[in-house]
């Protein structure tokens, strides 16, 4: 009999079916991988598993486990199951954590509703599940609020709370959608190694995260489950198209990148801070970050939570104030406050928000949102005019005509996304701003807008500027990157160079941790430790040097390393490492 067994499963939701005759099994110790894009019904089936659907939905079929059926079992049942013998990692750690109570809190909760510990033991048993899962100084974290903590941190509670009952199975939903791309390979790691003997049901629209988690693979789309077998047969031989879609759409590290081109420079910062006030001190989100970015080229940004990408991108824009150093537009030194930028200026920097339907407002039409910039940039145009010009730019986006009257929550998540993009280009920019604007799509739909974007640039000349965490995504888009940690550049150059030769080792560790589609190779190696101190304290001379495992005591903290040219390379390769040359010969042996 097999650990859980699931049934012809059917859920409605009044005429729509958003889970259709859904049947599969799991055994005990077996690692699953349900995936599947949006839409396809992989959540919808994982909260059917611990009865947390709403009360409209219609659910039909059967869910055993171990021989007992849940479906349309009292609630006092489900609740004996939920977390005692089936245990769940949600996607979004602040939202599955309660933030008025402290961690520690949570866990006891938990153990005392399941009558597993109280009092004194139950704190015993709660800290050592966060020592567990390698949450730093567990004893003192465990009275934090989840506030207090990063991404990682939290997404390490809820992965401690989901194993206090040592449940037979646990279901991780997307559990590092939301983390970085060396914190998911650590989340990853964990999940490994700490469930045992428990089942996994590993959701994920993510293959390269299958392909080295998951003996076998179960793949969805339209709520209907249409391949299943061992992950590595069907990496090698999909029968499925919505599979061997999905496998062409993910994107690795293979191949070429996008060739540099030699066009004018057009944007350029010259040692440009950010600062803000915080806990009464000065905290320093960038520091003397000087870029470069050419006409029709796009330069991504990368780095963890906290490296000042998106601070950087907001000074470019005018939207924070630089504390110090300046932007440069095409010649024009430009205004640190877009308040004071000429509207000329200001129409040639335009920006997409990481979530589609979040950045667009939800009392105007499709049509409205896109013909608004033209309200205050082209005054000369009237109704018919503007909206001419936005239907005009949607068609050319992939927006059907009968989508124009609707509003941001009628639309899919890559629907919404093309809309946020339409309105970004109406008014012609020159450089468009990127901030993790495909960081939420699944594979097939981020693919669709990175063709997009790479058309418009094309066609426009449009020079990108692209920050992003995913560098597989930016390996297949970027003609050039820099790396950013602790608010400095520490590495830049043509992507071939940056991904083919990496000089810094926080670089080689985020190629590390990449996660490839490929079963044989699978990547996601977890190569740091530790947490990216605090910008209100940063370490003396090289900032990365409490992670680094290259770091010379009375060298690497004496001063800050300069941004210099990687060593026999002439192709504008520059890194900021005292050790880069000792690196690049010990992997060379």
């Amino acid at each position: 009999m097999s650990l859980l067994g699931v049934g012809d499963l059917t859920i409605r939701y009044g005429d729509d079916v958003a889970v259709d005759g859904l049947s599969f099994s799991i055994e005990t110790g077996e690692a699953v991988g349900l995936v599947g894009e949006s839409g396809a019904g992989k959540s919808q089936a994982a909260l059917a598993l611990l009865g947390l659907l709403p009360t409209s939905a219609d659910v039909t079929g059967s869910i055993r486990l171990d021989g007992a059926e849940l479906v349309g079992a009292p609630e006092a049942t489900l609740r004996s199951v939920r977390g005692r013998r089936i245990g769940i990692v949600f996607q979004d750690p602040s939202l599955a954590l309660n933030p008025y109570l402290s961690v520690g809190r949570q866990l006891v909760l938990i153990l005392e509703s399941h009558g597993l510990a109280d009092g004194p033991a139950a704190r015993e048993r709660a800290v050592d599940a966060l020592a567990r899962v390698g949450l730093p100084d567990p004893a003192r974290n465990f009275s934090s609020y989840p506030h207090e903590l990063s991404g990682g941190m939290r997404q390490r509670v809820t992965i401690a709370a989901a194993l206090l009952g040592e449940p037979e199975l646990l279901v991780a939903d997307e559990p590092t959608t939301a983390l970085d791309v060396t914190v998911q390979a650590e989340i990853l790691a964990l999940l490994d190694t700490v469930r045992d003997d428990m089942a996994l049901l590993l959701i994920t629209h993510d293959l390269g995260i299958v392909a080295g988690h998951c003996e076998r693979m179960l793949v969805m789309d339209s709520g209907c489950l249409v391949e299943s077998g061992p992950t590595s047969g069907l990496f090698r031989a999909p029968a499925s198209a919505r599979t061997r879609t999905m496998l062409d759409a993910a994107p690795t590290l293979d191949g070429d990148a996008p060739s540099a081109g030699e066009g004018e420079i057009l944007l350029s910062t010259d040692g440009l801070g950010v600062s803000y006030r915080a806990e009464r001190r000065r905290l320093a989100a960038v520091r003397e970050a000087s870029i470069s970015l050419r006409a029709g080229e796009t330069l991504a940004i990368v780095g963890e939570s906290g490296s000042g990408k998106t601070s950087l991108a907001r000074a470019v824009l005018g939207l924070v104030p630089a504390s110090a150093g300046k932007v440069v537009l095409a010649g024009t030194t430009l205004e640190a406050d877009l308040g004071r930028r000429k509207l000329g200026i200001r129409r040639e920097l335009s920006l997409v928000f990481q979530d589609p339907v979040g950045s667009l407002s939800p009392a105007m039409t499709v049509r409205e949102i896109v013909a608004e910039p033209l309200l205050i940039h082209e005054r000369a145009l009237d109704r018919a005019g503007r909206a001419a010009k936005a239907e005009a730019l949607l068609d050319r986006v992939g927006i059907d005509a009968s989508l124009f009257a609707r509003f941001p929550h009628e639309l899919s998540g890559g629907q919404a996304q093309r809309v946020a993009i339409a309105r970004a280009l109406v008014l012609e920019p020159s450089v468009l701003v990127c901030d993790e604007a495909v960081a939420s799509l699944d594979g097939g739909v981020r693919r669709r807008i990175l063709d997009l974007l790479e058309s418009f640039q094309a066609s426009t000349g449009l020079s990108i500027l692209f920050i992003a965490h995913d560098l597989a995504v930016v390996r297949s888009i970027a003609h050039r990157v820099a790396v950013m940690y602790l608010g400095r550049v520490v590495e830049q150059g043509r992507t071939a160079d940056v991904f083919g030769r990496p000089a810094h080792p926080y670089t080689r560790a985020l190629l590390d941790a990449v996660p490839l589609p490929d079963p044989l190779a699978p990547g996601g190696v977890a190569t740091l430790s530790g947490e990216v101190p605090s910008p209100l304290d940063p370490p003396a001379g090289c900032a990365f040097r409490p992670r680094c495992a290259w770091a010379e005591p009375g060298v690497c903290e004496a001063a800050v390393p300069a941004l210099e040219p990687v060593a026999g390379e002439a192709t504008g390769h520059r890194v900021a490492c005292v050790r880069a040359g000792d690196i690049a010969a010990e992997l060379l042996r």
